[in-house]
């Protein structure tokens, strides 16, 4: 499930029964040059961690991003700089 654009539902996160947490492309984007979204993503990974739910960032295109994400702990990443979108084989 993405987080990001419902801010309010971080209380329920523990009783959703997730396998996972993803943090919408659009907090990842410059994440490297903007202070106030590393803030909004250390909330996220405290709340996440709290509760054992890994974090994954989406829309990840830069080397500093994913540098940045690293450092902050972010268990995973998708998008360009990992890899282009594909159909399943």
């Amino acid at each position: 499930q993405r987080f990001g654009g419902r801010f309010s539902m971080i209380g329920n996160l523990a009783h959703l029964g997730l396998a996972y947490l993803k943090i919408d492309g659009s907090y990842i984007r410059n994440i490297d040059h903007e202070q106030h979204k590393r803030l909004f993503i250390e909330a996220i990974q405290r709340a996440a961690h709290s509760i054992d739910l890994p974090l994954i960032a989406e829309r990840v295109e830069t080397e500093g991003e994913r540098r940045v994400l690293k450092e902050m702990g972010v268990g995973g990443i998708q998008g360009q700089l990992v890899g282009e979108p594909a159909p399943w084989r």
